[in-house]
Order: C-alpha cells, then structure tokens, then sequence
C-alpha cells in the first residue's frame, strides 16, 4: 500500500514538517487530487500525469468536456479500475468548480480499507 507525506489545503507538507504520513484511501485521495490539480506534461518522468487543462470555463461552459478529461486522467492511476461518474459544477460567484467522482477501485486491500469497490471522491479548483 503506498505512503506518502500529507499535505495541507495549499499542496505543501503539513505544519509538522512532513512527519505526518497518510496510507491507503487517503494517499489514494491525496494522489487522485494532486493529478486533477496538475497540467498534464509537467511530470518529468510521466508525461500523461495531470489533466489536460483547457479553458474549460471561458466563454464556453464546458463542462462535460472537463469531466471526459478528469475522467481520462484519473484512469490513469493502476489502483481505479474504472471511473463510474464525473460530474463538474462551475460556481462563477466564488470562481471554482467542483468535481464529484464515484471510482471502481481495482485494489484489494483499498476495497477492504473502504468497505466498498467503489469510492466516492470529491475535489475542487479555481477557473
């Protein structure tokens, strides 16, 4: 099962000096965020990490395709068998979007930890 150091809200080792660690589901959720967060192509070793980030939200409100592409980048990760839903909400007031998941995990021990094959995540980004 993959460790890794837990982050705060702005993506940075958590106030403890990153000491703290998190395990299973959230490393997974952890992860799932930091690819939805990230252009794809920044990686240097993994060139289709991230999502292909347009402007999904400038004069055309698009966000089926942004959900086609969040779906396309979270596929990406070995431990999501398959991605159930993407549903993408704009709020143009507080300029963010939100991103409701439900992913078939192909883990064993993530669907023991989660007590279900399936795993609802939620995420959010500024447009």
């Amino acid at each position: 099962m993959s460790v890794d150091v837990e982050l705060d809200e702005s993506g940075n080792p958590d106030p403890t000096n990153g000491t703290a660690m998190v395990n299973g589901i959230e490393e997974l959720k952890q992860s799932l965020e930091i690819r939805l967060l990230s252009q794809v192509g920044w990686a240097v070793n993994d060139v289709e990490f991230g999502v292909e980030w347009l402007d999904f939200f400038g004069e055309n409100d698009n966000a089926d395709l942004a959900a086609d592409k969040i779906a396309e980048a979270l596929e990406q990760d070995d431990r999501i068998a398959n991605v159930l839903s993407v549903t993408v909400t704009p709020d143009y007031k507080t300029r963010k979007a939100n991103i409701h998941t439900t992913l078939q995990l192909s883990d064993d021990d993530l669907i023991a930890e989660n007590e279900d094959p399936n795993l609802s995540f939620d995420a959010s980004f500024e447009i």
